[in-house]
This record gives structure tokens, sequence and C-alpha cells, in this order.
């Protein structure tokens, strides 16, 4: 037992297993210090190396300072885009087979290139990059939401949809779409663009036609999505 302990925790006093005695005639692996010591660094290890792929995700991101600036301006200036709410209300929703469409189908288009992408290059940083990203997103738009939903600008409420209802600015649905338009361009190649550009102004204009929420918002939404992956996207390195 003695030997076993020795050759896994070893001593300060010789080598790993040597048996050889510290002060006192102790052995040194069984002083409290010494042991409480080894542990730590074995610990220190092991969060080391699991933790070492979400900083590297976290690390190797080069961040687009003006973009990022820019949304942040674009999304303070949507707010004060008009939506006049009884011209929402004036006209019935779409029933446009497109707008009904995307809605129901396309806009999960962005997000599933966004998730099996990573899963299917096996870029596990990527997968890391994914979850700060869905992180950060949901941070942003929930906490906005709630937070522009009282406020009022130019007679309007910034939470009021245009069939009633709160919780209209930023629009989520918007937002998921962009952080994919970002996240996998940035990573895998901006070709991607070809495809995920489209879905996301479909949703865009679906949730306007569907008076699920006003053209701002959307605008609104579509920033915050973009500066949410902005935050967490590195380029893929193979």
């Amino acid at each position: 037992m003695t030997a076993g302990l020795d050759l896994a925790l070893g001593d300060a006093g010789g080598r790993p297993g040597s048996g050889s005695t510290g002060p006192a005639g102790r052995m040194p692996w069984r002083h409290p210090g010494h042991l409480r010591a080894r542990i730590e660094s074995l610990l220190a290890k092991a969060r080391t190396t699991k933790f070492r792929a979400w900083a590297t995700a976290y690390t190797q991101v080069q961040r687009p300072r003006r973009l990022m600036m820019m949304c942040l301006i674009g999304s303070a200036l949507s707010i004060f885009y008009p939506s006049d709410l009884s011209s929402y209300r004036a006209t019935p929703r779409s029933e446009d087979i497109l707008v009904t469409g995307t809605e129901q189908y396309g806009r999960f288009i962005n997000t599933i290139a966004q998730l099996a992408l990573p899963i299917v290059k096996r870029d596990p940083i990527g997968v890391i990059q994914n979850l700060y990203i869905g992180v950060a997103g949901t941070i942003m738009t929930h906490g906005l939401k709630r937070a522009l939903d009282p406020v009022v600008v130019l007679g309007v409420r910034l939470g009021e949809r245009p069939h009633g209802g709160r919780h209209n600015m930023p629009s989520g649905h918007a937002s998921l779409a962009s952080s994919a338009v970002y996240f996998v361009g940035r990573r895998y190649g901006w070709w991607h663009l070809l495809y995920l550009v489209p879905v996301l102004l479909l949703t865009m204009f679906a949730r306007v036609e569907l008076d699920a929420h006003t053209g701002s918002a959307v605008i609104a939404g579509a920033l915050i999505g973009i500066l949410s992956a902005a935050l967490f996207t590195g380029k893929y390195r193979s």
C-alpha cells in the first residue's frame, strides 16, 4: 500500500517511489501539506487539459471592431426607425406560401448549417464558439426585449408588436438567422453567404408580413445577431 502511494505521489526528499524519508523520519507523502499540494497540482493539470479547448475557442478570435461598432450604432438607430402600427393593422397577415414556408421551415436552414458544420468538420472549437454565441445572443436579445419593452419613441412603445403583445424589439428570429450568417461565413468560408443571406432576408420579411414584428425590430435583431457572433467566431484551422 505504501509503495503504491509512494509511486503515485512521490516525495519531496527523493525520487517518486524511492521510499526516502523527509525531516523527522516521516514519509513526505504522508505530510498533510505535501499531500494537499500534490492533489492541487494534479487537479490544476486536469483543469488545464479540460478547459484548454474552451480557452482556445475564445482567444483565437480576431474581433472586427469596426463591424461591431457599426452593429451597435445601427441597432441604436433602428430604435428611431418609424413604426406606424396602424398601417400594420390595416392590412391582413400574409398567407403567401413563400412567407408561411419560410416561417415554418425555411428559417431553420441557417441554424442547421450553424450547428451541423462544426460536427461534420469535426471542429470542437467551432462547437464551443457556437455555445458562446448562443449564450451571448440569448442574453443580448432577450435582455433588450425586456429592457426596451416599456420604452416609448415617437409615440410608439418599442415592445408593442403590430397586433399587440410584448417584447417586439429586437426580433429573436432575425438574431438567430444572422448569427448563423456570420458564424458560418467567417469560420468556414464566405461562399456560404450565397444561401445564408437569402434565408436571413426571407426570415426578416416573413416576420414583418406575418405582423410578428415591426421593421425596426427585425433590423435590430439582425444586427444584434451579427454582433454576438462576431464576438466569438474565429477562422477555422483544419
